[in-house]
Parts: structure tokens; C-alpha cells; sequence
């Protein structure tokens, strides 16, 4: 799906009194989302185990 339909895609689902805020808001959740899910398939993630292992350390 192309930029502009999904631009259009988030348009077309926020109510009728949205703002120019709420439609950023939409449009970077949608962004978080596909980054995630790309950083996910290309195995840039952490386990819990790992990402506790890492908070402990920080905390340390």
C-alpha cells in the first residue's frame, strides 16, 4: 500500500471533529507500528529475558 492510500486510510477513520493533532497522532502510530514490525522481521528485537538482563544492569 502506497504512502497516499494510506494516508488516505487514516483520514477516512478519524471522526468527524479530529484535529490536525489527532491526525499526526494517527499517522505516528501507524509509523511506530511498520517500524516495529520491520525491526521485527529483520531480528533487531529483544527477548524479556534479554531486555530484563539489560535493565538490571542499568539499574546496577
Amino acid at each position: 500500500m502506497s504512502v497516499k492510500e494510506q494516508l488516505h486510510e487514516v483520514a477516512d477513520s478519524l471522526p468527524e471533529g479530529a484535529t490536525y493533532e489527532d491526525a499526526m497522532q494517527a499517522i505516528y502510530v501507524r509509523m511506530k507500528f511498520a517500524q516495529g514490525k520491520q525491526d521485527i522481521a529483520e531480528g533487531r528485537f529483544l527477548t524479556v529475558e534479554e531486555a530484563r538482563a539489560k535493565l538490571l544492569k542499568w539499574r546496577a
